[in-house]
C-alpha cells in the first residue's frame, strides 16, 4: 500500500474568468516504515485526522509543522528549495481553497 500526502486546491473562477482549474500534487510519500514516517503518519492522524477526511484548514500551518518536528539536522522532511515552493504554493492559492488529504493506493 503506498501512502502519499496530497497538496490541492480547488481551483477559482471570478466573474466568469477561470484563475486556476484546480490542482494536485504529492508533496510526501510515507510508505517506507521508517521511524520518521510513522511519526509523521501518527502525526497526521492523531492530531488532523487525516485517515478519516481531508484538511481544509490551516494547511501552511500543517506543512510547516510536519517540516519543524520531524526534520533532523542535516535530513529536513523537504529540502529548502521544496518547502519554499510550498509556502508559496499556500500563498498563491489561498483564494481558490487548499486541502491536504492522504491518498492510499496499491503500489
Amino acid at each position: 500500500m503506498r501512502v502519499t500526502l496530497i497538496l490541492g486546491c480547488w481551483g477559482r473562477a471570478d466573474f466568469g474568468l477561470k484563475t486556476c482549474n484546480g490542482v494536485e500534487n504529492i508533496i510526501l510519500d510515507i510508505t517506507n516504515n521508517s521511524e520518521r514516517n510513522i511519526s509523521i503518519a501518527q502525526y497526521l492522524d492523531t492530531h488532523y485526522k487525516l485517515f478519516d477526511k481531508p484538511l481544509y484548514n490551516n494547511v501552511h500551518t500543517v506543512i510547516f509543522n510536519i517540516q519543524d518536528k520531524f526534520s533532523i539536522k542535516g535530513k529536513p522532511v523537504f529540502d529548502r528549495n521544496f518547502f519554499k515552493v510550498l509556502e508559496e504554493f499556500c500563498v498563491m492559492h489561498r483564494k481558490c481553497g487548499l486541502y491536504l488529504r492522504l491518498d492510499l493506493s496499491e503500489e
